[in-house]
C-alpha cells in the first residue's frame, strides 16, 4: 500500500494487534454459539487512546493482506492513526485470542491463537526507522519483546535507531506469562531498561520478574538503582499509580477519587498509558498521572479493548464530573 508524506508524531508505537473473539453474557466458551468479533494490541490500543485525546499518533505493525487483516487497519486508522507504515505481506496468519468473561469465583481467562503470526516474523529490516524517529516516543512492550528473536530484534534495533535522533523510548513491560517465563523476561529486559527513557509496568508485574517488592515508588526506586532506568512508572491496581522521574522524585495519583462500575477491564493499562502520555506531552509527569487515571477510569465502563473517550469526555472526569444520565 502507499505511503502517505513525512510527518512528524507525538508517538509512534510498534507491536501485534490481533482479532479479539469473546464470550457473551458470561458463557464458558465450550458452551458458546456465537463469539464478539472485534481487535486487540497493546501497542495499537495506546495509540487508537492517545489520538482520541488529541496526539499524533502512528503504529507500525506486520498484516496479512486479507478480509482480517484490513479489519485491524480500519478499526485503528477509523480513530485517526496513521497506518502508513503498516507492514503488509501475503504469507502467514493473523493472530486471534478468546476471552472468557468470569464472574467470582470464576476468573476471566485468555486463549491465545498466535503461534506463528505474521507479527511474529516482523524483522528490523522491515520497518521505516526514519518514520520512527519523526515521534517525540517511540512506544512498545514486553509482549513483542517475546513473540519472537526476530521481534525482539527489531526493538532492540527500534531503541538504538529512536536514540539516533530525538525520540524517547517507552516500553510497557506487560507480563505475559504464556508467552515466555519470568527469568527469561528479567534477562532480557536487564538488556534494554538501561536503554529507555519510561519504563511502564505494573506492580505484580514487577514483583513476579523482578522479585522487586514494597510500595510502588520503591518498586520504581530498585528499578532505577539496579538498571538505570530514567523514568519509571508504576501502576498499583484499584490504588492508583506512582512515577519517578530522572531525579528520583516521586509522583503519585490516588485512584479512590475515579470510582468504577467495571463492564471490561481489559485495554485499561493501555488506558492509563494513553492518558499519561497526553499529559506528559502537554505540560508535565503530574498532569500525565491525572489524564492517565482518568482514561483508564472511563475505560472501565467501555466494552472492548479501545478507550473510546474524548479529550473533553477525560477532562470532565478529571475534574471529577460523574454524571449518571445526560440528556
Amino acid at each position: 500500500m502507499p505511503k502517505t508524506k513525512q510527518e512528524t508524531f507525538h508517538l509512534v508505537a510498534l507491536g501485534e494487534t490481533m482479532i479479539r473473539h469473546f464470550t457473551r453474557g458470561f458463557h464458558r466458551l465450550e458452551q458458546c454459539t456465537d463469539l464478539g468479533f472485534s481487535i486487540a494490541g497493546s501497542e495499537s490500543n495506546l495509540a487508537v487512546g492517545a489520538s482520541r485525546l488529541g496526539l499524533s499518533c502512528g503504529w507500525i505493525g506486520k498484516l496479512v493482506d486479507n478480509p482480517l487483516g484490513r479489519k485491524i487497519e480500519r478499526e485503528i486508522s477509523v480513530h485517526g492513526v496513521d497506518l502508513s507504515r503498516v507492514v503488509w505481506t501475503d504469507k502467514g496468519r493473523v493472530g486471534a485470542f478468546y476471552i472468557e468473561f468470569g464472574s467470582p469465583p470464576r476468573p476471566t481467562q485468555v486463549t491465545y491463537d498466535r503461534k506463528d503470526s505474521a507479527a511474529s516474523t516482523l524483522g528490523p529490516g522491515e520497518v521505516d526507522w526514519d518514520y520512527v524517529r519523526t515521534a517525540e516516543w517511540f512506544h512498545t512492550t514486553g509482549i513483542t519483546c517475546a513473540l519472537s528473536k526476530t521481534c525482539l530484534d527489531t526493538v532492540r534495533e527500534g531503541i538504538r535507531e529512536a536514540h539516533r535522533g530525538a525520540t524517547r523510548v517507552s516500553l510497557d513491560l506487560n507480563y505475559r506469562e504464556k508467552l515466555w517465563t519470568p527469568s527469561r523476561c528479567r534477562g532480557v529486559l536487564a538488556t534494554l531498561l538501561p536503554e529507555l527513557d519510561l519504563l511502564i509496568a505494573g506492580s505484580d508485574d514487577v514483583r513476579k520478574v523482578f522479585g522487586f517488592g514494597g510500595e510502588g515508588a520503591d518498586q520504581a526506586g530498585k528499578i532505577q538503582d539496579r538498571f538505570g532506568t530514567k523514568r519509571v512508572l508504576v501502576t498499583c491496581g484499584g490504588q492508583g499509580a506512582v512515577a519517578r522521574d530522572e531525579k528520583g522524585s516521586v509522583h503519585g495519583i490516588s485512584f479512590e477519587r475515579f470510582p468504577v462500575r467495571e463492564v471490561d477491564r481489559i485495554g485499561s493499562g493501555d488506558a492509563f498509558a494513553a492518558g499519561f502520555f497526553a499529559g506528559l506531552i502537554e505540560r508535565d509527569v503530574d498532569l500525565g498521572l491525572l489524564y492517565g487515571a482518568a482514561t483508564c477510569a472511563w475505560k472501565y465502563s467501555v466494552p472492548g479493548d479501545h478507550a473510546l473517550i474524548s479529550r473533553e469526555e477525560m477532562l470532565e472526569v478529571a475534574r471529577g464530573g460523574q454524571s449518571v444520565l445526560r440528556r
